[in-house]
């Protein structure tokens, strides 16, 4: 008969602690943006998507969340392109070769449901940080949270002093000139 409450108790506290846990970030969570290039003369332009695979982080019960992007996980399809905005963009070579974004995340967002959200985050990129809002649909399945967003957040060049990195990029690919406001978009799943 004392082995009933001790089972109670047991199977409580491991449901306890599941609820209470820090939600991770997974593997194939990544970030999206879109490049321009407009041609010399206007004579045209083509815009691209690139990723950043290396993105990881947690939001904590309490719906703290500090994501960490690796910026050396640029891909553009283009390895000499890839060092380039590493370099003069992201600035390796004097800031840390990561960006992070911190929010406090609504507790409705942790809970089951499905929901679109406009999250107010800090952006922190080549030694500057300015608030951005992420608009993100929350979809709840099991042990496992997919957030997406559902219009790209705009991060502006000129906000994080990155104008002559992109005068660079323009002079060495012989572009008209890269538009400094870039559309970001992402997709992430947390598991506890």
């Amino acid at each position: 008969m004392k082995l009933l409450p001790l089972i109670t108790l047991a199977i409580t506290l491991v449901f306890a602690s599941i609820a209470s846990a820090d939600w991770t970030l997974t593997e194939n969570s990544e970030i999206h943006y879109l490049s321009t290039k407009v041609f010399t003369n206007n004579s045209g332009s083509i815009t691209e998507n690139n990723v950043i695979s290396g993105v990881t982080g947690s939001v904590s019960k309490r719906g703290k969340a500090k994501i960490d992007i690796d910026l050396l996980s640029l891909n553009t399809a283009v390895p000499i392109r890839n060092e380039r905005v590493q370099k003069f963009v992201f600035g390796i070579d004097t800031f840390s070769p990561k960006a992070t974004i911190e929010a406090d995340v609504p507790a409705e967002a942790l809970q089951a449901t499905t929901q679109n959200l406009d999250i107010p985050a800090i952006l922190t990129l080549a030694g500057q940080s300015t608030d951005v809002v992420l608009h993100v649909a929350v979809h709840h399945h099991h042990d496992t949270i997919q957030v997406v967003s559902v219009k790209p957040t705009v991060v502006k060049g000129s906000e994080f002093n990155m104008a002559a990195g992109f005068a660079k990029l323009t002079e060495l690919a012989g572009l008209g000139y890269i538009p400094m406001d870039i559309p970001v978009s992402f997709s992430v799943t947390l598991v506890k």
